[in-house]
């Protein structure tokens, strides 16, 4: 008997070890496929796939709010009205390409309406947008038509000449001073111009018109390091590992100068250290800029 068990055992123990090796012989192994993977990442599959909520935006001066929406065929705006129940498109998008078409007389389609910055002004009773061009193409003004990059020039070089002369008096008080920015400068690599730039439109609700605000001048970006809250009272950053805080007012001078002695800030942690950070990590492409 226990031969019996022993000899049933041991051919068990032989099946257990050679059947694997022969179908590992006789199946195909297949190799992961990253490729494919590579295709449907969430920042590639985000492409393919359009807007699949809606995020409200509330009117000051009503109980109405906006919002986008984009599909295959468009992205639209529209003014929704949840006493009256009500959702009207805010613009016809084929009308707003053909009056974009003859102010930046180059060709837009309803489709494709690069439109940026979007917000209610005047009560709610007009829009205001950007639209990126180049420099160099030809845009009709009430001067005639002109480029682009010399839409608002003028007041941009006065505005240009008043600051280096506010930086040379400043820097006449401290001659030492002065040797050193000029230093800097020196070693500072001139940024190349942008061929681009952002002009700014008003579009009438109430009539239709689509006007070129020819004094526009596009709002500071806001910089990455900056998290704004939702009444843009409070900005909350990082540095090193902490967190720190400051007002609006404070916010805003340290957009024009990070070194200005009135900025005031207050911090927020003490026990922040690296990998285990308050600060986000930032990757190669995000270090550059």
């Amino acid at each position: 008997m226990k031969r019996l068990v022993f000899r049933v055992t041991l051919v068990f123990i032989i099946f257990a070890l050679t059947v694997p090796a022969i179908l590992a012989e006789t199946i195909p192994v297949k190799k992961a496929n990253y490729e494919l993977a590579a295709r449907w990442t969430s920042a590639k599959a985000g492409k393919l796939v359009f807007d699949t909520s809606v995020s409200p935006h509330w009117l000051e001066f009503s109980e109405r709010f906006w919002y986008s929406y984009e599909t295959s065929r468009s992205r639209s705006y529209y003014i929704v009205d949840p006493l009256r129940r009500t959702k009207v498109p805010v613009y016809d998008n084929a009308k707003m390409a053909a009056m974009l078409t003859k102010i930046v007389l180059t060709p837009y389609d309803a489709q494709h309406l690069p439109i940026t910055a979007f917000k209610f002004i005047k009560k709610d009773t007009a829009i205001q947008f950007e639209l990126e061009v180049q420099k160099d193409i030809d845009v009709m003004t009430s001067k005639g038509v002109i480029k682009a990059g010399d839409i608002g020039k003028e007041k941009a070089e006065k505005e240009k000449a008043e600051k280096e002369k506010e930086k040379a008096l400043e820097q006449e008080k401290d001659k030492d001073k002065k040797d050193v920015e000029k230093g800097k400068e020196a070693e500072k690599p001139k940024e190349e111009e942008s061929k681009t730039m952002m002009l700014g439109f008003e579009y009438d609700l109430a009539t239709g018109k689509l006007t070129l605000l020819e004094d526009y001048e596009a709002p500071p970006t806001r910089p990455r390091w900056s998290s704004l809250s939702p009444d843009e009272k409070t900005v909350i950053f990082a540095r090193g590992d902490n967190l720190f805080m400051m007002d609006a007012e404070s916010y805003a001078l340290a957009q024009k100068k990070a070194t200005d002695p009135k900025i005031k800030e207050v911090q927020l942690t003490t026990d922040g250290v690296e990998r285990y950070s308050y600060a986000r990590e930032l990757n190669d492409e995000e270090k550059k800029q």
